[in-house]
């Protein structure tokens, strides 16, 4: 049973195939907007916003000495939108 709605716009260089940014828009009980940025083929930071309590957070894209848990489910997240990403174009 679906619970909500997803949407996600792709920004790339259509000449190199360079990936930007996505962003990822779901809707359940809450929306939460998610942008994706990338640099060089590399994910580097992922801005949230959730728009049912206004908070906005961003989480840089390293994995170094302060790992945490909603940076590593933002990075997987990044990772398989850019696999995607790379399959279709």
């Amino acid at each position: 049973k679906d619970i909500g709605t997803f949407k996600y716009t792709i920004y790339f260089d259509e000449n190199t195939k360079e990936l930007f940014k996505i962003n990822n828009v779901e809707k359940t009980s809450e929306t939460n907007d998610e942008t994706y940025y990338f640099k060089d083929g590399k994910f580097v930071f992922v801005k949230f916003n959730n728009a049912t309590d206004g908070s906005t957070k961003l989480y840089n894209g390293s994995l170094k000495d302060g790992k945490t848990e909603s940076l590593k489910f933002y990075q997987n997240k990044a990772e398989r939108f850019q696999k995607e990403f790379k399959k279709s174009h």
